[in-house]
């Protein structure tokens, strides 16, 4: 009885991991601006559906709202689009992330940007078993420059996951090289931790989570949004 009961519960945990998260993930960071000494916490909603994510964050040390608001992101990977939710003028403006990410490649090739990803193990983050990742930014022509160390804790105690927060409003999902580069060394699942180290470091966690159908109506523009498909980025 024993034996069956471990065998049970082991190949609950190996199937609960392998099925896709579905539900709500909320985080929390605090930080202190380096240049200025603004301290905020900026708070952040991920809406995660197979294939479908919705992001919505706002930071606490703003008044403004079109400072302290940030977009609501509608991320389609099926499609290969990033929709921004521009509430200020009833627009949803769509990027094709293929288009995005040539941009990005571009960029990075013109200022030598390096990354580098070790697998650092496992490690235990508030009862979560997670694997800790570090990802190093770096620029080969800027050796005076400090690397960015981006160090990521992902559980899959939730399930499976494909959308990661892993910096100030840095999100990585399936269409972006840096995902199809962490993945390669064997990420997946929710992220639970993240810290980003510069000249300081920024914390951020995650705060609550719960597991639901989200409607599909989530992840699409309201109806009385007028679509814009951003120049140069066609899908």
């Amino acid at each position: 009885m024993l034996l069956f009961l471990t065998a049970f519960v082991s190949f609950h945990k190996i199937k609960k991991a392998d099925v896709p998260f579905e539900g709500v993930l909320t985080y929390q960071l605090h930080y202190v601006d380096k240049w200025f000494g603004t301290q905020g916490e900026v708070h952040t909603t991920i809406y995660e559906a197979p294939g479908k994510f919705r992001i919505e964050a706002y930071d606490t040390s703003y008044d403004k709202p079109d400072l302290t608001i940030q977009n609501p992101l509608l991320i389609d990977v099926q499609n290969g689009t990033e929709t921004h939710l521009a509430a200020n003028m009833q627009r949803a403006v769509v990027y094709s992330v293929s288009s995005k990410n040539k941009m990005t490649q571009s960029m990075e090739s013109n200022t030598h940007t390096v990354y580098n990803i070790e697998n650092i193990g496992q490690d235990t983050v508030n009862n979560f078993t997670c694997r800790h990742y570090r990802i190093s930014k770096s620029y080969e022509k800027l050796k005076t420059l400090p690397p960015a160390i981006f160090d990521i804790w992902i559980t899959k105690d939730l399930g499976s996951g494909s959308i990661w927060y892993i910096g100030d409003y840095l999100y990585l999902y399936p269409g972006m090289d840096l995902f199809t580069k962490l993945a390669k060394e064997g990420a997946d699942g929710v992220v639970v931790k993240w810290q980003l180290k510069t000249k300081g470091v920024t914390t951020c966690l995650l705060t609550s989570h719960w597991q639901t159908d989200i409607p599909n109506s989530k992840f699409l523009p309201p109806s009385n949004y007028s679509l814009f498909q951003m120049p140069g980025m066609n899908q």
